[in-house]
């Protein structure tokens, strides 16, 4: 399989960050295909009778998206929640995650203050990253 060096990674691995721009809202062309082609039926999840259960419990993962409309006409169109549950709940909560997920609203609008501002709450948050024991 093409994708053993991959999923190699994510075994070892704590802690999974995304960090990617919202196209049609939803997770680039290039990011789908890699989620289709890496967490697998067998690798990521399998299947019993009542859904698929996640293989990558205790495994926990950042997702940073950012979209050009404001969080106001994403709420008043209920794509925030669209938008988030999309990746933390039907895709990397599916498979075992703990997600913590988070949207910087209009981008390409913002002014060099506003970007600071956003850069720092990507420091504070990872500054909460649970830790592996004994470290």
């Amino acid at each position: 399989m093409r994708n053993e060096g991959e999923q190699t990674i994510i075994s070892e691995s704590d802690l999974l960050v995304m960090i990617y721009p919202v196209w049609w809202w939803s997770t680039p062309a290039i990011l789908k295909g890699y989620i289709d082609r890496v967490f697998t039926d067998g690798f990521a999840f399998h299947y019993e009778e009542k859904g698929p259960v996640g293989l990558l419990v205790g495994k926990q993962a950042m997702v940073f998206t950012t979209t050009r409309e404001t969080a106001k006409e994403l709420v008043a169109k209920g794509m925030d929640a669209v938008i988030e549950k999309q990746i933390a709940e039907g895709t990397l909560g599916m498979i075992g995650y703990h997600v913590d997920y988070h949207n910087f609203a209009a981008v390409s609008h913002i002014e060099e203050g506003a970007l600071s501002n956003m850069l720092r709450q990507v420091d504070e948050r990872m500054l909460h990253i649970r830790q592996p024991v004994g470290v």
